[in-house]
């Protein structure tokens, strides 16, 4: 490409080494405001002067063409720079965040894609006229967009920048007018040139004088930098240095119009009308009238007191003469009101430091008393009169929670007080006994469960506790909750009844300090009370444990007696099949007794140990109760009793949500207490609904309970006759066991007896009712019927005993019997083996368990029946063998008869 600089050439070349010179200046004091924003702006017209000068210097058209698009690149930022510049330097800054900036480069990217596209639209140039031999300059035409994209936009910038920097000039002092000047000026100049660009009015014909104007504008920049200390002395607006003070400050001239005013001074004088620049300020508009009239006054004001939105405000008024302008004056509100309370607080802070004092030397001298004096009661009065004397209030009291059926809050009684003798005790007057929270002051209750404490003069609460407190005579109160084991126990309070008081923070927080070791101290009598009482329960305890386990050695060894004795009878020779019948009676019987006394032991052990869960199902209240009606009625008969069944449910009402073989279980063991307790006379159970319980009893005509055993007989390991001469067995563990499920289900029992006339038991649950589908929610009853072709049984038994018995039973029945010990070996049988029927499972073998066995086979085999076998007997196993792939579930010692039935339902 060649190059031909010409004079003009050398014109651009100076403008483009003045502004990099500028440039330079300028980011030498970028600490300052303004100086970066300056250093972009002289970079781009740095930029645009250097690639006109190219421009100007290349010898064909399409050079020409070619440098001028790329000057774009400086021309169209150049503006922008200048716009953003003016705003920073004037203290607009929240004009020109990021966002903001971005936005005001839209147009002149539009305006440089327009001209690198040029050939395609001509919206920057219409054409181009022939390189001049003398000049080689050529002139351009311009498009549509060029007018309006580029002209327009930058004349809208330019006077955007003007009008702020003329508001800047006529706001400050003299060196910083005097740096707007220069500014305003230097941006002057390029624009000046390009209207005689446009107008054809440049001395060569196609020069664009814009980029060598900028010589003349870094002229002015070098110059202000260098002299008048611009960029060193940078301008601060006035909206930093006045607006943001907190101060009012306000200039008025000799006839007092408003020269300058803040924000401050606006709120502080209560002017809505911010532009009353030049208005006499008695015409402002002022609504606080003494703060005006201490203004128009010439003598400054050290303090004036105003009311002003019903609230107190405290003023210092300086007023100085402005040497510049005569008769005008300078004034300065200041706004002391947090100074001067804080000067009152530090007054009554030395009197409050006093009280202090006094009322900690107060608190460790009662704090001694509760301490040293064993006797709780006087050591607690003691502390009170000794803080009340130190608070110098009239009465000091504590009050106790408790819980009485029909609330739902607690109730407080009156427990200790103290008077200085000017107002009348209240401790043994009933009407300060048994009160309740929710009539007298419920809000008290919610307040100090929480924490907090109540406190202030009577006057200013609700209107109901207000009425309550005065007829005490009460003016001042404060209450601190008392939390004993983090329970709220009760409340201390502090009645002032000749005057209202303010409460300080540290009355509040050594009072509550105070209310908090009188509740320890509490807390350490009843821990005494208790350890004494805990001895005697735990001697109570022994007691009954020695009793029990004496009558578990019985219940174990009675039964185990007839076992092993009527077995070895059974071994004689020569017996008769009568004999042999009635002793296999007396095994079985003394057997199932035996079983009962361990299953009793079992169910106390998992009650204890929380392993007992819940399980809720829908039951039929009306087929369990003629169930157990129909079970029970022979052994009452056999005794010579009546035996009735009271009560019903409808149809649609009859199927409640609860756990059956618990409910079951408790009636069982209440019916089974009234049979075996009652020798002559009757037994009756029955139930009834209502509301949302259901209400059960067991009524009998039996032998009565002691009045001194009827709490006793619901505690474990106790029985209402607990001597050795007992004439009833049992472990004594049903009711104790009961008393647990109820309790489990969310009921609750009692019961009424009277001594040799027989006792009722009561008891509810909750009635959970089970809307009745078309489908019957009881279990199908499985009919037995005779196996129609032997099967073939994998028994896993680890047990031999068990295992016999078990293939005993099957072979008598014409099946073949299978032995596995293991698990794995279980599996790896019935993998190799599909023609086995059934498998009963053992659930506790040496490798894996039963569960786990099962879920192994199901596996391969889904079709397979098989029938978990436990001793465990735990509630929930059930379903846990159903989970793992079980058909049925039994559980040792498995009746000959559940073995058959179970065979029968899984196979058919």
């Amino acid at each position: 490409m060649i190059q031909v600089f010409t004079i003009y050439s050398v014109f651009f070349l100076a403008t483009a080494l003045v502004s990099f010179f500028v440039a330079f200046l300028a980011w030498q004091r970028r600490l300052v405001k303004g100086a970066i924003e300056l250093t972009r702006l002289m970079i781009a017209a740095g930029v645009w002067t250097f690639f006109v000068m190219i421009e100007t210097a290349a010898l064909t058209m399409q050079d020409k063409i070619f440098w001028s698009k790329i000057a774009y690149i400086g021309a169209v930022s150049t503006p922008v720079l200048y716009l953003i510049f003016v705003l920073r330097f004037t203290g607009k800054d929240k004009f020109i965040s990021v966002k903001k900036s971005l936005s005001l480069f839209i147009v002149p990217v539009i305006t440089m894609v327009f001209a690198i596209t040029n050939d395609k639209h001509h919206l920057i140039w219409l054409g181009f006229s022939n390189i001049s031999v003398e000049t080689n300059i050529m002139e351009y035409y311009h498009g549509i967009w060029f007018w309006i994209g580029y002209m327009a936009y930058n004349y809208l910038l330019l006077l955007l920048a003007t009008i702020f920097l003329f508001s800047f000039i006529i706001r400050h002092t003299k060196v910083f007018r005097s740096q707007g000047w220069v500014i305003f000026f230097a941006g002057l100049c390029p624009w000046s040139a390009s209207v005689l660009y446009l107008t054809g009015s440049n001395p060569v014909a196609g020069l664009d004088l814009v980029p060598v104007s900028i010589i003349l504008s870094g002229a002015l920049m070098v110059y202000a930098i260098l002299n008048i200390r611009f960029l060193d002395l940078a301008p601060v607006a006035r909206e930093t240095l006045v607006e943001t003070l907190p101060d009012g400050i306000l200039a008025l001239d000799g006839q007092n119009r408003i020269q300058d005013i803040n924000e401050a001074a606006l709120t502080f004088l209560g002017i809505r009308d911010k532009n009353i620049i030049g208005s006499p300020i008695e015409s402002s508009g002022a609504s606080v009238i003494p703060l005006l009239n201490a203004i128009i006054d010439h003598k400054s004001v050290d303090q004036i007191e105003i009311v002003n939105n019903a609230e107190l405000y405290t003023f210092r008024i300086i007023k100085q003469a402005i040497k510049s302008q005569p008769h005008s004056r300078l004034i300065v509100i200041r706004d002391i009101t947090d100074q001067v309370a804080w000067q009152r607080e530090i007054r009554e802070g030395e009197s409050d430091v006093i009280k202090r004092d006094k009322l900690l030397v107060a608190i460790a001298e009662a704090t001694a008393q509760l301490v040293e004096i064993e006797n709780i009661e006087d050591s607690i009065n003691k502390s009170l009169e000794i803080i009340g004397k130190a608070t110098e209030v009239n009465r000091v009291y504590i009050f106790q929670n408790h819980n009485e059926p029909g609330y739902k809050m607690p109730l407080m009684s009156l427990r200790y007080e103290w008077t200085d003798g000017s107002v009348e005790p209240q401790i043994d007057k009933p009407a300060s006994q048994a009160v309740p929270y929710e009539i007298a002051c419920p809000r008290w209750y919610e307040i100090l469960s929480n924490g907090k404490v109540i406190v202030g003069n009577i006057r200013e609460f609700p209107e109901s506790e207000k009425i309550v407190l005065s007829n005490h005579g009460i003016k001042s109160i404060f209450i601190s909750p008392v939390f004993i084991n983090k329970s709220f126990w009760g409340f201390i309070g502090f009645d002032d009844s000749h005057q209202e008081r303010s409460w300080t923070a540290s009355e509040e927080q050594i009072l509550s300090a105070a209310t908090n070791t009188i509740g320890a101290a509490y807390l350490r009598k009843n821990n005494q009370d208790e350890l004494v009482a805990a001895k005697e329960k735990a001697e109570e305890s022994d007691r009954l444990k020695s009793s029990f386990l004496a009558n578990m050695s019985h219940e174990i060894r009675t039964p185990m007696n007839g076992i092993l004795g009527f077995i070895a009878l059974l071994q004689e020779p020569n017996l008769t099949g009568e004999e042999k019948e009635e002793y296999v009676k007396i095994v079985k019987k003394s057997s199932e007794r035996l079983l009962t006394t361990m299953h009793d032991i079992m169910d106390i052990s998992k009650i204890e140990s929380g392993l007992m869960p819940v399980l809720l199902s829908d039951v039929n209240i009306n087929e369990l109760t003629a169930i157990l009606h129909s079970f029970f009625k022979r052994e009452a008969e056999t005794k010579g009793l009546q035996f009735f069944f009271t009560g019903s449910i409808a149809e649609n009402l009859e199927t409640v949500k609860t756990d059956r073989d618990k409910l079951n279980s408790i009636l069982t063991n209440l019916i089974k207490n009234a049979l075996k307790f009652t020798k002559k006379g009757y037994v009756e159970f029955g139930y009834s609904a209502k509301n949302d319980i259901i209400e059960f009893f067991v009524k009998d005509t039996g032998i009565g309970i002691p009045e001194i055993r009827r709490q006793a007989i619901f505690g474990r390991f106790v029985q209402a006759d607990i001597s050795r001469s007992r004439l009833y067995e049992g472990s004594g563990l049903g009711l104790a066991i009961t008393k647990a499920y109820i309790e489990m289900l969310g009921g609750k029992i009692w019961m009424e007896s009277e001594e040799s006339y027989g006792s009722t038991f009561f008891f509810q649950i909750p009635f959970i009712h089970v809307i009745k589908t078309t489908e019957s929610s009881s279990p199908p009853i499985t009919i037995i019927t005779k196996q129609e072709r032997p099967l073939k049984i994998l028994i896993t038994e680890d047990d031999q005993v068990n295992y016999y018995f078990l293939r005993v039973i099957l072979a008598k029945a014409g099946h073949k019997v299978m032995h596995t010990v293991t698990g794995g070996e279980t599996v790896e049988i019935c993998r190799q083996n599909p023609g086995i029927d059934v498998i009963i499972m053992d659930i506790k073998l040496p490798d894996m368990d039963g569960y786990e066995a099962t879920r192994e086979i199901r596996k391969f085999n889904t079709e397979i029946p098989i029938i978990a076998l436990t001793a465990y007997a735990i509630e929930g196993d059930r379903e846990k063998a159903l989970e793992a792939g079980c058909n049925h579930y039994l559980s040792k010692p498995v009746k000959k008869e559940e073995l058959i039935r179970a065979l029968t339902s899984t196979t058919q």
